[in-house]
């Protein structure tokens, strides 16, 4: 068996991370953040032969990179120093089962300590963070964010030709009339690679509402629900390519914590979605399909009765109820 390996015994670490990113098919950001952690360990394991890749080879690593030491400039969270180690992880496996250069992967150890918690906020801090924020987002994008879960990337990529109506889901009137068209949006480019319905309840549909009237009173013809704006509030037909300063600011005006221990950018919305999601009962597999999680087939997981369910569930995050948050800091 190990003369199956002979030919490939020369192969580098840094040859396998080059094919792994030459092969990677997922969007552009995806392939960004695999990039940034191979380039963090390539000073350490690059030139080492794949077959000597192993936790010992990666030990001055684990301990430059947690110390902020050698060809790092500051410390790193035991959970950035990890999703390294996992990036590393992720080649020799597919070096080992898919290419068969080496004849197994060995066994990597995650370093131990602290890590960035998510903050997901009450509704107090919500008030104060949303009123931070420049006037449209409290009522548009951050508004959508919170009671979709949606991820960053999905919330500013997501265009009108995502949606879709659902008439048999349509709210009517007395006299059978329609009083308000429902739907969802359905987004194939997603963090997993699955299709996904994002599940829109009253509010959401309020802020999506909002952009509409907003874009036709400006004339803006963007393809995104939520396009950029100018630094005077006017919308540009474009993608919102950095929306961190933004947020960042509204945090810090908010008074918000800002401990090195807790994670502060908008994926906090995701996170008070899913900690809502639990406190009004939604069970996991629902909350799954909310947020997306699920790799479930779309026509399966997302047929009408399920969204029928799914939106009674979004729907009751629209209440205002005080929960008490468990939170670990450092």
């Amino acid at each position: 068996m190990w003369d199956r390996f002979e030919r490939f015994a020369d192969k580098t670490f840094g040859e396998a991370a080059a094919k792994y990113l030459r092969d990677l098919d997922c969007k552009p950001g995806g392939k960004s953040r695999a990039a940034q952690s191979i380039d963090a360990v390539a000073p350490y394991i690059a030139t080492l032969r794949l077959i000597d890749v192993d936790d010992e080879a990666l030990h001055q690593f684990k301990e430059d990179r947690t110390l902020g030491r050698g060809a790092f400039d500051r410390p790193a969270m035991a959970g950035t120093t990890n999703k390294d180690l996992t990036q590393v992880v992720t080649i020799l496996n597919r070096a080992a089962k898919v290419w068969r250069w080496i004849p197994l992967a060995p066994q990597i150890v995650h370093v131990s300590g602290a890590t960035r918690r998510p903050y997901p906020f009450t509704w107090e801090e919500q008030d104060r963070l949303f009123s931070a924020l420049p006037t449209g987002w409290d009522c548009g994008a951050a508004l959508f964010a919170v009671n979709t879960g949606v991820r960053k990337d999905e919330l500013f990529g997501l265009q009108w030709k995502n949606r879709r109506w659902m008439p048999e889901l349509d709210i009517k009137n007395a006299d059978g009339s329609v009083k308000e068209r429902m739907y969802v949006f359905v987004l194939s480019d997603t963090k997993n690679g699955e299709q996904r319905a994002v599940i829109c309840n009253s509010v959401a549909r309020r802020a999506v509402e909002y952009q509409q009237r907003f874009q036709e009173k400006w004339d803006v013809r963007s393809e995104f629900v939520f396009p950029a704006r100018t630094p005077r509030g006017l919308m540009k037909t474009t993608k919102v390519r950095d929306a961190g300063k933004v947020w960042d600011d509204a945090w810090k005006k908010a008074g918000l914590p800002v401990s090195k221990y807790i994670k502060r950018g908008i994926h906090n919305c995701r996170h008070t979605t899913g900690h809502r999601l639990r406190a009004v009962g939604c069970p996991k597999e629902d909350r799954s399909a909310f947020l997306g999680h699920s790799k479930a087939n779309i026509e399966e997981h997302y047929s009408e009765t399920a969204v029928e369910r799914l939106l009674e569930w979004g729907e009751k995050i629209t209440i205002r109820r005080e929960t008490t948050i468990l939170r670990v800091v450092g």
